[in-house]
């Protein structure tokens, strides 16, 4: 999980996969949430997220595959 503190929630946060795909990928926290997807290098489908209204904290998981987390906290 990733702790942020409340002055700095992200503005955003995206997901890439570093290898062809990432299986069983789950997020919590986050506005619109991953519940076991498969994420490919062909179709970014991850990426600007934001916080679920009134949270800073969120996690990233997956089963399989190597993603990446950028975070922005500043536009």
């Amino acid at each position: 999980a990733m702790r942020c503190k409340e002055a700095h929630a992200p503005k955003a946060v995206s997901l890439l996969p570093l290898t062809s795909e990432v299986r069983g990928v789950k997020t919590c926290g986050l506005h619109w949430e991953l519940q076991g997807e498969t994420l490919t290098q062909d179709f970014l489908n991850a990426t600007s997220n934001e916080p679920a209204a009134g949270l800073t904290d969120f996690s990233v998981s997956a089963e399989a595959g190597i993603l990446a987390v950028f975070v922005c906290f500043s536009e």
